[in-house]
C-alpha cells in the first residue's frame, strides 16, 4: 500500500471513536486495526471518516477529528472497501468484528452499568443473555446504546491488521516505530521544536508525525470532559509518551500491582479545568502475559468503579452549585 500525501494528511489528525463530548472513560490503544477488512480499508476510511463537521476540533478536521457512527460507520466503511475491491476485480468481503480487546471493553461497560452481575467469567460460563449483551456491545461500544459513554483514542496514526505485518511502501517500519517509542533521535528533534530551536517544517517525516500526534493527544485529553484514561498494552511506551506530552504538568506514573499479581501504573494529571486519572494496564487478552479476565475483574471492581462513582458525584455537586 502506497499512501498519498492526501492519505497521510487525513490519517494524522484522526484520533478515535466515541461520544467524546459525553465520555467518562477513554481507552488509549496502540494503533487502529482494520476491523477484519483488507488493506483497502485505509484509503476507504480516508473517504468515509472526517466528513461530519460536528466531529472536528475547532471547526477544522485538520485540527483533529473522530467518529461517532459506531457500527453503522463500520458497515459504511465496508461498503467503501468493497467498492475499491470491485474496481480491482476482487471479491467483496464481509468480516465479523471480533477481538479480545472489544470483548474486554464491552464487559467493563456492562459491569459499570449493571454491577450486580458477574461479567468476568469465561463466555461459556455466562448465561445466554449476558453472552448476547457482550456480543452486541462489541459492535456498539462507542454509541448511544450505553448510559456510560466511552471513547477510544489510538497513539500511532497508521492502521494495520496486526502488529506483525507492515503494509506500507515508502514508510520505513523501523523508523516509524522508533519515532512513536520516543527513540532519542526523534525525541531530540521534537524537543528542539518545543524549545524553539527549530521550526516544525524542519522535522523529518517521522519526527513530523510524532510532533503532530503529541499535539493531538494533548488537545484531546485537555479539551474533552472524560476523567479516566486507560492505556491498554505496552505500559513502558505509553508511560514514556504520556509523561513526555504532559511534562509541563509534572506527570509521573507510579507502578502498582493488582491483587492477582498483574502490574499496572497510575498517575493523576491536574489540568486547569479538570483532573484525569491515567491507568496503564497489560493488553486486554486472555494470554498469560496479558490482563486476563481475572485481572479485568479486579481492575473494575477495586479501582475503576469507585473512581467512576466518585467522578459522577463530583460532577453532580458541581452542577448543583452552578444551578
Amino acid at each position: 500500500m502506497i499512501l498519498t500525501n492526501d492519505d497521510i494528511e487525513k490519517l494524522l489528525p484522526w484520533f478515535g471513536y466515541g461520544k467524546f463530548h459525553e465520555a467518562e472513560i477513554v481507552f488509549f490503544g496502540n494503533e487502529e486495526g482494520l476491523g477484519g477488512y483488507p488493506i483497502e480499508a485505509v484509503p476507504a476510511r480516508c473517504k468515509v471518516y472526517g466528513n461530519d463537521k460536528n466531529t472536528w476540533i475547532d471547526k477544522d478536521w485538520r485540527n483533529g477529528y473522530w467518529d461517532e457512527t459506531s457500527h453503522e460507520g463500520y458497515l459504511k466503511l465496508g461498503e467503501k472497501v468493497n467498492e475499491l475491491l470491485k474496481e480491482k476485480g476482487s471479491p467483496p468481503v464481509n468480516p465479523k468484528l471480533q477481538s479480545p480487546f472489544l470483548d474486554f471493553q464491552a464487559r467493563m461497560i456492562l459491569y459499570f452499568e449493571n454491577n450486580n452481575q458477574d461479567w468476568f467469567n469465561n463466555m461459556s460460563s455466562l448465561n445466554q443473555e449476558q453472552q448476547r449483551k457482550i456480543r452486541n456491545l462489541t459492535m456498539h461500544l462507542f454509541s448511544d446504546q450505553t448510559t456510560l459513554k466511552a471513547g477510544l483514542v489510538d497513539w500511532r496514526p497508521l492502521p494495520r491488521s496486526n502488529e506483525s505485518c507492515w503494509p506500507y511502501v515508502g514508510i520505513e517500519e523501523k523508523k516509524y516505530l522508533s519515532a512513536f517509542k520516543l527513540n532519542q533521535f526523534y525525541l531530540k528533534q521534537v524537543n528542539e521544536v518545543r524549545n524553539g530551536k527549530i521550526q516544525v517544517q524542519d522535522l523529518d517525516q517521522y519526527a513530523m508525525m510524532l510532533w503532530k500526534r503529541t499535539e493531538l493527544i494533548e488537545k484531546v485529553v485537555s479539551k474533552f470532559p472524560f476523567s479516566i484514561l486507560i492505556g491498554v498494552g505496552d505500559i513502558p511506551s505509553k508511560k514514556r509518551v504520556l509523561e513526555y506530552i504532559f511534562a509541563t504538568y509534572d506527570l509521573k506514573f507510579i507502578r502498582k500491582t493488582l491483587s492477582n499479581g498483574k502490574p499496572y501504573e497510575i498517575a493523576e494529571l491536574i489540568l486547569p479545568d479538570k483532573k484525569v486519572t491515567m491507568i496503564l494496564t497489560p493488553f486486554f487478552n486472555h494470554r498469560s502475559n496479558c490482563l486476563q479476565l481475572e485481572g479485568l475483574k479486579i481492575l473494575c471492581e477495586d479501582i475503576l468503579y469507585p473512581m467512576i462513582m466518585n467522578s459522577r458525584g463530583l460532577r453532580n455537586e458541581h452542577r448543583s452549585i452552578h444551578a
